[in-house]
């Protein structure tokens, strides 16, 4: 780490191991192709998603640890490429967050979920049971 990274790291007698010798703002990353960084741009995209949303607030906070890493070039690259493009929000406008938020969580534990569903045309609701796998947003429903 000392003749690669150029790290102050030095051996420390009263702790019988090596250690910094002084403060190291950050760590040496692996190298980031454009591609990796497209991805990532990607990723912050799809963040703005889920605006609102209960798992909003850990997406963002991992998405600070994967960029903070980056050095100078490569967030001047991401935010380029941020500023290239632009998605169309697939996710509902008004989502009722509690219904999605328990669909989650149903899906998550593998968990039974019981409702009144009305079939398009019909004036009487039914109990539904189902056992949902998968949550998918389409056209504005999910």
């Amino acid at each position: 780490m000392r003749e690669r990274w150029n790290l102050p790291i030095g051996y420390d007698d009263l702790r019988y191991g090596f250690c910094f010798t002084e403060k190291v703002e950050r760590l040496p990353w692996v190298p980031v192709t454009e591609a990796e960084l497209f991805a990532v741009c990607i990723s912050q995209k799809v963040l703005e998603l889920y605006h609102g949303m209960p798992f909003q607030k850990p997406l963002e906070l991992a998405f600070a640890k994967i960029t903070r890493s980056l050095d100078d070039q490569e967030r001047y690259v991401l935010e380029n490429l941020d500023l290239a493009f632009s998605f169309r929000p697939f996710a509902p406008e008004d989502p009722d967050l509690r219904a999605l938020e328990l669909l989650t969580r149903a899906v998550a534990e593998r968990r039974g979920l019981r409702f009144s569903y009305r079939k398009p045309g019909t004036k009487r609701s039914e109990v539904r049971n189902v056992h949902p796998y998968h949550v998918m947003e389409y056209e504005g429903r999910l």
